[in-house]
Formats: C-alpha cells, structure tokens, sequence
C-alpha cells in the first residue's frame, strides 16, 4: 500500500541549524509508518521446527512457548483420559499465528483452554494464511470464536479484517478480545494501531499506553504506537522519548520504520547528520522492499535539499 499523498497530510515548517528550511510532510509519513510496520508484516503463519514429518513423527520445537503450553495441556488432558480408560491422540500443531511479528509465543491464558476443534480451526486458519488465502482464514477465525470465544482467535480476527480496511468489524473484534481477556496485550495494542489508523491519536494513545502496563514484553511494539500517536499530537520531545525506548527494545532490529520516524524528529531538530544515520540504519536493517524503499526517498531528500 502507497503512503498518503502529501495533500492530505498536516505539514510543519521548521529551522535548520538556526536557518529557515523547508516544510516537511511529517505526519504524512507517520501515518504511513504506522500502517507498513504493524499492519504490512503482522499477518503471519509460522511453520512449527520439529513438526510432523511424511510419517507423523515429530513434535513441535521446544524453543516455542506457545507450542510447548499446549503439549503440556495436551499430555496432561490425555493422562485424564487413560485414568479413565479413555485414549485420545492429538496431533502436534503444525501451524501457529503470530498476533504480531515474532509473537507466536504470545497466548492468552483462556486459549489454553479451547477445545481441540478450536485448536483444528485455528491451524486450519493458519493454513489458509500461510496460503495468503484471507478470506478462508478469517472463516475458520469465525468458527473459532463462535465455538470457544478467546481473546487470541478475537485478535486474529481482528487482524484478518484490519488486513481487508473492515475497520469497523476489527475494532469490534479486538475489542472482544480485551472483553474475554483484559490481561491479553495484543488486544489493546490491536485497537491502538486500528485508532491510529483512523487518526484518533488520543485514542490510540491511551490504548498503546494499556498495552505497554499489561506486560514487558508489550512494550517495544505499544512504545512504537504512542510514539507515533505522540508525534502525530505534536508532542514531538516525548515522541521521541518513547521512540528511544522502543529502539533501545528492539534488539533483533524488528521495528526497521522505528528509524524513519526518527530521523523525522531528528530533521524537525534540524539534525540533519543524526537523520541521515538513522535512515542508513534503516536501510541496514528493512525486513520488506517498502521501508526501504522509503529510507531511500528520504535519503535522496535530505541529499538534495539546501543545508
């Protein structure tokens, strides 16, 4: 998806080194940022290591939590069910959805407890995503939720339909999230980024804000979000405070469009060398084509403006 086109962005004059210097398009960007860095590569279906091979050996790796919590789960139901004579084999999962990039791991406490045909659903969702099939994804999301509702199916729901622009639909269905688990991170964090988008940045804020109280874990991701909700209410000096942190976070180098929110701020400082460093970080680091991309129009920018 392209960036917003500058006409339909707020624009903000600043000084350079103490000189007039051009009108920058910043919150154009920011909102751009908000959407390639959580919405463009949050849609993930994460092959198990150690999963079954042609002839149904293997288990999920042990290196997930996610998958580990329910092969404890799994092992502890069917010790019940031999004590009472009954034996039930069930399937390592295959197939696991990330809520956000990298968080596989993360899992509500209520989904621990979904019956195995809501398990099914979601690695048949799972699946279909793999596929890039989102409309079959989101059915089996449906039926996950209409068997067992569960703050991680709502979430995922929720994330299927911010994917297709349903706004609406995926603010509802983050919100049942938050409903069914008020301790579940994602959830908060998933109605931040849709307010975001709809540029309630108030809204997005106090959201992010929840997220980043319910767990450490949470912060990198919902310190990005108020950063840019920050700088998009022109509280420019804490929007960099935030972003800071977030970077000091983000050690695997996840949030590559964290950097160009930065050299925004550094430019609006009239920072320009610290810009320009952040860009090339940028570009070091950009897990897709479009941030990349970005950093380089930005470079080429700076590179042409008058100093």
């Amino acid at each position: 998806m392209s960036a917003v086109s500058s006409t339909r962005c707020s624009s903000l004059g600043h000084f350079a080194h103490g000189k007039p210097s051009r009108t920058v398009p910043i919150k154009c960007i920011s909102g751009a940022l908000l959407l390639f860095a959580l919405s463009g590569r949050l849609l993930t279906a994460q092959v198990v290591p150690g999963g079954p091979d042609a002839n149904g050996i293997g288990r999920a790796g042990s290196n997930n939590l996610r998958a580990r919590q329910m092969e404890a789960l799994s092992n502890e139901i069917d010790q019940r069910d031999m004590m009472d004579g009954r034996v039930r084999q069930h399937p390592p999962l295959k197939c696991m959805l990330e809520p956000f990039p990298g968080l596989s791991e993360t899992v509500s406490v209520q989904s621990l407890q979904v019956p195995e045909k809501v398990q099914n659903e979601y690695e048949r969702a799972c699946t279909a995503l793999s596929a890039k099939k989102l409309a079959e994804s989101e059915k089996h999301l449906r039926k996950a939720v209409q068997y067992s509702p569960d703050a991680f199916g709502w979430v995922m729901l929720g994330k299927i339909l911010e994917k297709t622009e349903r706004w609406d639909e995926a603010r509802n269905a983050c919100t049942e999230g938050v409903v069914h688990d008020p301790s579940y991170w994602p959830a908060q964090l998933c109605l931040a980024e849709i307010d975001a988008q709809k540029r309630r940045w108030k809204a997005s804020l106090d959201e992010s804000n929840r997220a980043a109280s319910l767990s450490q874990e949470s912060k990198r991701l919902a310190y990005f979000v108020s950063a840019l909700a920050l700088f998009n209410l022109d509280k420019v000096n804490d929007a960099e405070s935030r972003a800071l942190e977030a970077k000091r976070l983000d050690v695997d180098h996840q949030l590559t469009p964290l950097h160009l929110l930065l050299a925004q701020i550094d430019e609006l400082k009239g920072d320009l060398r610290a810009a320009e460093t952040e860009l090339h970080d940028c570009l070091k680091y950009a897990k897709d084509s479009l941030t990349g991309d970005m950093a380089k129009q930005e470079l080429a920018r700076l590179d042409s403006a008058p100093h």
